[in-house]
């Protein structure tokens, strides 16, 4: 019984958002583990910091990225399985998406710029 109550916290709320954000996590994940060996030394990471080179990091530090998308995905998953309003955990699946899309967009732009 406790397995069963365990399935239905794993169902996805919105299916079709919920599959591309996973699609988006799989696909910034493969692109930081195929693009690491090509990479330099340093590449552009912290754009919060002065120009130059604390801007840098050594391009393990990239995997941060997929990472911080896998934590979003759950956290925001746990919340619209909290609520009780339709309009709210659709609300929120979306902004799932849209925030995974957006860090995904500034992973290759990062990626872009190094290679």
């Amino acid at each position: 019984m406790q397995f069963m109550n365990f399935l239905k916290i794993l169902r996805p709320i919105n299916a079709p958002a919920t599959f591309v954000s996973l699609i988006i996590i799989i696909a910034s994940s493969y692109l930081v583990w195929s693009h690491l060996e090509k990479l330099p030394p340093q590449v552009p990471l912290w754009y919060s910091k002065v120009w130059g080179v604390e801007r840098l990091a050594e391009p393990r530090w990239l995997f941060i990225i997929p990472s911080l998308l896998i934590l979003i995905f759950l956290i925001n998953q746990f919340i619209a399985k909290l609520l009780k309003s339709p309009v709210l955990t659709q609300i929120i699946t979306w902004a799932t998406l849209f925030s995974g899309a957006v860090i995904s967009y500034s992973l290759l732009r990062i990626l872009l710029i190094a290679t």
